[in-house]
Formats: C-alpha cells, sequence, structure tokens
C-alpha cells in the first residue's frame, strides 16, 4: 500500500504544480501573458479548462 500511497502524493503534487503554472502564466501583465490556446496545448487541455483553473480558489 506505501507504493500506492506514494503514487498518489506524487501524482498529486504534479497536479498541482500544473495548476500553479497554469495559474502564473494566465495571470501575467498582457504584455508578457502566453497564449491561453498555447498554454492549453502545452497541457493537453482546453482553454476553457485553463481559464477555470486559473480562476480557483
Amino acid at each position: 500500500m506505501d507504493d500506492v500511497a506514494a503514487a498518489r502524493a506524487a501524482r498529486d503534487a504534479a497536479e498541482q504544480h500544473l495548476r500553479d503554472t497554469i495559474r502564473r502564466a494566465l495571470t501575467q501583465p498582457r504584455a508578457h501573458r502566453p497564449r491561453a490556446g498555447d498554454i492549453a496545448a502545452a497541457a493537453g487541455l482546453s482553454r476553457g479548462r485553463c481559464y477555470q483553473i486559473r480562476d480557483e480558489p
């Protein structure tokens, strides 16, 4: 069971890192912000999902 718990913890950490990265990228000043479509393509998500992640508390 320790392997399963470790795998879940690693997955959760990776997902949180991805969310933080997307949130930071989409909240940069307009001149430095990458396009949401480019972020979505790199993350393998829809553009709408990227905006949802940005707006999460």
